[in-house]
């Protein structure tokens, strides 16, 4: 069965992921409790429904949102510390995948998109958005569609577009890739599921909680450059357990490097995002995918 009449058999799960996205993308443009709250409680409703979750993956949903509602107030350092390690620890249960009650939805299995590039599987994972969605909801600040003005645009355009050329010219160096110009038949689902399901995600938790975090905890000399350093490293660490390649993890970490940088230069989220989601497409249209062979 092909990708999207697999996936339009399931109309619960596009629900579940619909509203989902709908809650992200209001958090740019209608940043309101109720506004996204609600549809995160539809999206968890229809997933219920739908078999991507059970109860007991509310646990987690639940003490994330109330986590990141405790750290966005003033609260003493030991306390605020423990809440992070408690986040740090759902998250990552969510990230790899392990906290029970959840049931990712696999579209492909093990695919070749390319010639010469490795079999892909791919999953609509529904426990990962979570782990950047409350903090962008409660902690992150945002660049709302009203405050972006053209100085900006063009600003994070330049240094997303730069730190695009950077990585791919090292990947081509590395001999990690080769072009390969392609538009299957699940690009539209990727460039959705990939922005909001994964990218997103990522750089709110790795760069707006734990880069920004650290670099606040640590209060010595360096320490946004050494904290750029470190959450790289833990990128770059959670990537190898799912693909054990040295040089791809070497890109990884200076992949994270790129995106830490380009955030602590523009203290914009958004920023690391559009550079971080360019280099996927980039790679997914344009170059072998997910690996060379």
């Amino acid at each position: 069965m092909s990708p999207f009449l697999n996936l339009i058999s399931h109309p619960l799960v596009i629900l579940a992921f619909s509203t989902l996205i709908i809650a992200f993308i209001s958090l740019w443009s209608y940043k309101h409790f109720y506004f996204f709250g609600s549809f995160v409680t539809l999206s968890c409703f229809f997933a219920y429904f739908g078999k991507l979750i059970e109860p007991k993956a509310l646990i987690a949903i639940g003490s994330l949102a109330i986590c990141y509602i405790i750290i966005s107030k003033k609260i003493k350092t030991k306390y605020h510390i423990s809440i992070l390690l408690l986040i740090f620890a759902i998250s990552t249960a969510l990230m790899t995948h392990l906290f029970p009650g959840f049931h990712n939805f696999k579209l492909l299995d093990k695919v070749l998109i390319s010639p010469k590039g490795s079999p892909w599987t791919f999953y609509l994972n529904f426990d990962k958005p979570f782990i950047g969605f409350f903090a962008l909801a409660f902690t992150i600040p945002l660049l709302s569609t009203h405050s972006f003005s053209k100085k900006i645009i063009v600003k994070t355009m330049c240094f997303s577009s730069l730190g695009v050329i950077f990585l791919l010219f090292l990947a081509f160096l590395l001999k990690m890739i080769e072009i390969d110009i392609k538009f299957p038949s699940i690009s539209l689902i990727f460039l959705i599921s990939n922005l909001f399901l994964t990218t997103i995600p990522e750089e709110a938790f790795f760069r707006g909680v734990l880069q920004r975090e650290l670099s606040q905890i640590l209060k010595i000399r360096f320490s946004k450059s050494l904290s750029i350093f470190l959450i790289s490293l833990l990128f770059s660490f959670f990537h190898f357990i799912y693909l054990k390649d040295p040089s791809y993890i070497f890109l990884t970490f200076i992949a994270g490097l790129v995106y830490g940088t380009l955030y602590e230069l523009t203290q914009s989220i958004e920023t690391s995002i559009i550079c971080h989601y360019l280099v996927n497409v980039i790679h997914f249209f344009f170059l072998t995918f997910p690996t060379l062979k």
